[in-house]
């Protein structure tokens, strides 16, 4: 059996050649029906004077979900049903692309920085002073603090800490 390709949240149109052959013309109705166990869905479709029949299924987003469901072509001639085309419809949703802006949290770079307030001689490690004198710390000269002592480095966080007002 045929599967015929059709979207499911937008309409879709068939085009369909039918030809009733007879001795006398009758009034001719054709519709779509699209079915499964538990439901049936029909579309009226429009014949012109060459026989194309035009059927437009709509949106159905809401009332099925995705997946392959029967259907056929009813050719209704005066009181009489023909089944001249049958097929298989599969609904799938159209291609959908969206974007939404995400916000990312910046973390604060954590460091840590020294400088030297004050130094007695070249040799020596540095010791620290909790009142800097102002050429001292204008220059800002950098100390490599893992050559500290754990009571410099005490000192050096006291002294950060009244700067800082803590």
């Amino acid at each position: 059996m045929d599967i015929i390709d059709l979207v499911l949240d937008a309409d879709n149109e068939l085009l369909f050649q039918v030809t009733v052959e007879g001795t006398r013309d009758a009034d001719t109705r054709c519709r779509l029906m699209i079915e499964r166990d538990d439901f049936s869905y029909v579309f009226n479709g429009s014949v012109d004077n060459e026989g194309k029949v035009s059927v437009v299924i709509p949106t159905l987003k809401k009332r099925i979900s995705e997946g392959t469901y029967g259907a056929h072509l009813e050719v209704l001639v005066d009181d009489r049903i023909f089944i001249p085309l049958s097929f298989n419809a599969k609904f799938s949703q159209s291609l959908k692309v969206t974007a939404e802006s995400v916000s990312r949290v910046v973390k604060p770079n954590v460091g840590a920085s020294a400088s030297i307030i004050s130094s007695n001689s070249s040799n020596k490690k540095p010791k620290l002073s909790e009142t800097p004198s102002k050429k001292m710390t204008k220059s800002n000269k950098k100390v490599d603090v893992s050559s500290l002592t754990k009571r410099q480095m005490r000192q050096l966080l006291e002294v950060l800490d009244k700067k800082n007002g803590r």
